[in-house]
């Protein structure tokens, strides 16, 4: 999405377009609007762990980055609820929604994302970076 973009301005800075560079722009343009589209209006997908598996196994780039990590799909999507869960429970606990951490949580994550608060916020951070 970012080369399109970037690609689709680099088109649009041109005095002079030729007629394939203005067929180009057109197609850059048309995609461009569909996936955003898509972001939009999310589909209804399956969230259980076999099918998170099976959609981070489909994404060829999920699916090198996990490899060269040394991560199966299922321990990364294993990986990804346990942390959401604790997360979860973290904010609830911050916010006084809960006195105590629920005996449906791992206790040990909930005090992980508790001590590693910096590190994971600046993470997060740097993940919504590269997506603008």
């Amino acid at each position: 999405m970012l080369k399109k973009k970037k690609e689709l301005e680099a088109l649009n800075a041109k005095e002079e377009l030729t007629e394939a560079e203005q067929e180009r722009m057109a197609q850059l343009e048309a995609e461009i609007e569909e996936a955003e589209q898509a972001e939009e209006m999310p589909e209804e997908e399956d969230q259980s762990l076999s099918a998170m598996v099976e959609r981070m196994a489909a994404d060829p780039r999920i699916a090198g980055a996990l490899k060269r990590a040394g991560l199966a799909p299922r321990e990364a999507a294993t990986l990804q609820l346990a942390f959401f869960q604790a997360a979860f429970a973290v904010g609830m606990l911050e916010s006084g929604v809960i006195k105590e951490i629920p005996k449906e949580a791992n206790t040990e994550n909930v005090k992980f994302i508790q001590a590693n608060r910096a590190a994971i916020a600046a993470l997060t951070a740097l993940g919504d970076q590269e997506k603008e």
